[in-house]
């Protein structure tokens, strides 16, 4: 336009000129067909889940929006976590938007279509040095170890 302005000095001709161009622009905007589609792809490595995710147009567009509102909703509230009790760690920005996800998607999951919330999906690490069982109530110990008579199988981590 700039360059077609330049050789043109009249301004009538310079936009007859610009009225030409625009038909013969693409009518639907420039918009490619075999553009890419949104896909996301999960794999398991060892204990770790890798997410592969591509969103293409308004879907990246939102959802960049969200996870990052989320993360920083996050980091504030850590943040000031952080000033009234000095020795908790600050995670990194990458470790923040990874728990960011993880709580969008537990949000989501307890809505329905129909706006009503369903069941509170909650998660609960339980971490015990299983060099220190001797340490804590017997009964406790046999329930950890699973050799309590009501023992069920719930999926602990022992480091």
């Amino acid at each position: 336009m700039l360059t077609l302005s330049d050789a043109e000095p009249g301004w009538s001709r310079f936009t007859a000129l610009v009225d030409d161009l625009a038909r013969y622009a693409d009518a639907d905007g420039g918009r490619d067909p075999t553009e890419a589609k949104s896909k996301v792809s999960l794999r398991r490595s060892a204990d770790e889940l890798v997410i592969d995710a591509t969103l293409c147009g308004t879907e990246g567009v939102s959802f960049e929006e969200l996870l990052e509102a989320e993360t920083n909703r996050m980091w504030r509230r850590m943040r000031n976590d952080r000033r009234c009790c000095p020795e908790l760690e600050m995670p990194t920005r990458t470790q923040i938007r990874a728990q960011a996800l993880i709580e969008l998607t537990r949000r989501g999951a307890t809505t329905r279509r129909d706006n009503t919330t369903a069941c509170t999906v909650t998660e609960m690490n339980l971490v015990i040095d299983t060099d220190r069982t001797g340490e804590i109530d017997p009964l406790l110990a046999a329930a950890l170890n699973g050799t309590h008579p009501t023992h069920r199988t719930h999926p602990l981590r022992f480091r």
